[in-house]
């Protein structure tokens, strides 16, 4: 018998709480912890939200911070060497995605 599912979930949040949490991060108004509770929260509810629904397939795998193409160039370790020597992850991906202030993807 064939079960129901779906291919994505948004990621941002109905009141876009992802963004808000990445834009603190970026600014310095907040520590990455912050960040990575709110994509714990949102995970969770999203998660529920399909069981809710009925879902029978929950999509897993499908989150992002910021980029799902970026996200699977660092999976496979296909990291261009200009970002090579950046040793925090978190730094390292954001830089890779041009979102930082202290350090340039164009070295």
């Amino acid at each position: 018998m064939p079960k129901n599912t779906i291919i994505g979930f948004p990621r941002i949040g109905g009141k876009r709480e992802l963004k808000q949490a990445l834009e603190a991060y970026w600014s310095g108004q907040s520590a990455f912890e912050h960040v990575q509770q709110t994509a714990l929260t949102l995970k969770r509810r999203h998660w529920g939200y399909q069981l809710k629904a009925g879902i029978e397939l929950i999509s897993c795998n499908d989150f992002s911070l910021y980029d799902t193409m970026l996200d699977i160039t660092i999976m496979l370790g296909a990291i261009p060497p200009r970002f090579a020597d950046i040793s925090d992850s978190t730094l390292q991906y954001f830089t890779m995605a041009e979102v930082t202030k202290s350090a340039s993807p164009w070295k």
